[in-house]
């Protein structure tokens, strides 16, 4: 129950990592592609 409980927070931790860190870089690459 708890391991199950630690790879759901893990699982969402890395989700929410990769999507905060992805999207200001497709923001700067289509500012750059833009300019």
């Amino acid at each position: 129950m708890v391991t199950q409980i630690i790879q759901s927070a893990t699982g969402f931790l890395m989700y929410f990592t990769v999507a905060f860190v992805i999207s200001p870089m497709m923001t700067v690459l289509a500012l750059l592609g833009a300019g």
